[in-house]
């Protein structure tokens, strides 16, 4: 993780090339990212794209979910919802 939003619980990580060449750095990534979700955390995974000609939608979106992050919890469903998957 590149840089953190503690108290709106948002964490933000730069992808370069090597997140997508490398497996070991991909795994731990993704092992982290998964992580990260499982304590109500949002990762924001950044591109070249994101912090070059992207950069204004980038910003918009971290100030939408750092506002929602400071508020409250992420996640706004009910605890006792069962998600069927497949």
């Amino acid at each position: 993780m590149d840089l953190a939003y503690v108290e709106a619980r948002v964490a933000i990580e730069y992808e370069s090339d090597l997140h997508r060449t490398d497996p070991s750095t991909f795994r731990k990534d993704l092992t982290r990212g998964e992580h990260l979700k499982d304590v109500d955390w949002w990762l924001v995974r950044a591109t070249a794209v994101d912090v070059g000609r992207g950069v204004e939608r980038f910003v918009q979106r971290l100030r939408r979910l750092l506002q929602t992050g400071i508020h409250g919890p992420h996640d706004r469903r009910s605890r006792d919802m069962t998600v069927n998957i497949g």
